[in-house]
């Protein structure tokens, strides 16, 4: 039994061609062209003939049994009543409404309560609050158009219906966590139509590939296609962390820590997420600045001079204590939320080099995740096993660094596809080739364990961290309740 996974993740279209015996068969990866994905927008149908281009390149012809779809959290796109699409996607790092969401952010007893209904705070990232500034702008849905996003609209290219699993409505501010539908008051006062959103549905809830999509796939037409959900809750599915207290920390363009809970957990704090997976809820916590920021060290300051093998050389080399970096290139999602703050270097002097830096950047990096972690460990405890993953794992120093730091055992996923893998299970389910979505991944590999010497340093080095972040923190109420944990 065959199933093909289709992804539109924010940099590339990628494709898995997985059997249920034999595992991966098959993967595609190809980056988007500058016209069709900017980072903060996306041509839709740039990027959904880009995935079906790859999908086509490995499965087109064979016998395939399901069809499942992975998409991005908290997209946004409007489409006329023909299907069409009227605007660009809107990604996650489109932050322009950053000061509308400050605004509902400055109200605590406001922002609290759209918290607690929705598990997501008023910030850029959420469709809820960057619908609200677009339609200062002049760009708003009218009654007969629709809602969606990019993983929706790949669904309905493929099947000709809009329908949004609720996995994948629980990242846009507008779904309430209780009760696990639309919440209509938000939606009302957000002046939408009811019938601008899509129907919600489960991971079982398919639809058939349409003639003009399976030519396009080069498949037969009637392929059941499972209904796109977020890359973020697929990797807790391809990772094997299904079970309450697993988790999984993706470190890639952005990262994600996810915890596997029986019921809605939100924190004192606010500074996590509580979103929803196939069949059990995620509480977690996203950062905007991971390998973006290595990205902009390497290419923007370093101007290309240097591989990414030579930078870690240098850190090896260089034995001068580097400066504390503050890693929020691109703004801060979690734990504060605050779209507007900016990056820095302290304690910088001359005889810090590239390796120094590097070295600074990475453990900046680290250390914004553990502040993250510490707010999710508080609510959910000590997790029981951590999965990592992403573009990490390709650099055993920066992989033992949080190893270290977090001082937890870490399993390394040695394939990069948990999101794609954990697709492929749904695809399964669906087709009754699995029972339900607590499995084993084969992609599981070695363990990483911290040292504790190290441990110390780096704990050491984050009370440094923490007190330069805390200089330009602003807590959503100045109780030290709020607070409390950050310091």
């Amino acid at each position: 039994m065959q199933v093909l996974v289709l992804e539109a993740s924010t940099t590339s279209a990628k494709a898995m061609l997985y059997d249920a015996e034999k595992g991966i068969l098959a993967t595609k990866s190809v980056p988007y062209d500058a016209s069709c994905s900017d980072i903060k927008t996306q041509d839709a149908n740039g990027v959904a003939d880009a995935v079906f281009s790859v999908g086509k390149e490995i499965a087109g012809g064979q016998k395939i049994d399901a069809i499942a779809l992975s998409g991005i959290w908290h997209s946004m796109l409007i489409c006329g009543k023909d299907g069409n699409p009227k605007t660009r996607i809107y990604t996650w790092a489109y932050t322009d409404a950053a000061e509308t969401a400050a605004k509902l952010r400055n109200d605590p007893e406001k922002a609290r309560s759209l918290y607690q209904r929705t598990g997501c705070m008023p910030n850029a990232t959420y469709p809820s609050y960057r619908l609200a500034y677009l339609r200062n702008q002049g760009i708003f849905p009218e009654k007969e158009d629709r809602l969606t996003g990019q993983g929706s609209y790949l669904f309905y290219r493929l099947t000709g219906e809009f329908l949004s699993s609720v996995s994948m409505a629980s990242g846009t501010g507008f779904l309430n966590l209780q009760t696990l539908d639309w919440d209509f008051e938000l939606v009302d006062n957000a002046g939408l139509h009811r019938e601008n959103l899509p129907a919600l549905c489960s991971h079982t809830d398919c639809r058939p590939l349409t003639p003009a999509a399976a030519s396009l796939l080069g498949l037969s037409a009637g392929i059941p296609v499972v209904p796109a959900h977020p890359d973020g809750a697929l990797n807790q599915v391809g990772a094997g962390a299904m079970q309450p207290g697993n988790m999984t920390l993706s470190v890639g363009t952005s990262g994600a820590m996810r915890m596997t809970v029986p019921h809605p957990a939100l924190s004192e704090s606010a500074g996590t997420w509580c979103y929803y997976a196939p069949g059990s809820w995620l509480a977690g916590a996203a950062v905007s600045n991971c390998t973006n920021c290595i990205d902009w060290f390497r290419k923007t300051v370093l101007r290309g001079a240097f591989s990414f093998s030579e930078l870690e050389q240098f850190v090896t080399e260089e034995q001068e204590t580097p400066p504390l970096f503050l890693p929020f290139l691109f703004g801060e999602r979690c734990p504060g939320w605050d779209d507007r703050r900016t990056a820095a270097f302290t304690g910088l002097n001359g005889f810090h080099g590239t390796g120094s830096l590097y070295r600074a950047i990475l453990e900046g990096i680290s250390m914004s995740l553990y502040q993250c972690y510490t707010i999710l460990e508080g609510l959910c405890g000590t997790p029981k096993q951590i999965f990592l993953s992403g573009g990490i794992i390709r650099s055993p120093l920066w992989a033992q660094m949080l190893c270290d730091l977090f001082g937890e055992p870490m399993t390394i996923q040695e394939t990069d596809q948990a999101s794609m893998l954990g697709a492929a299970r749904l695809g399964l389910l669906v087709c009754g080739a699995c029972s339900d979505l607590t499995f084993r991944s084969a992609g599981t590999g070695k363990t990483a364990f911290p040292d504790s010497a190290k441990k110390a340093l780096y704990r050491s080095r984050f009370a440094e961290y923490l007190a330069e972040y805390q200089k330009t923190y602003a807590p959503i109420s100045d109780s030290p309740k709020s607070a409390r944990v950050f310091r």
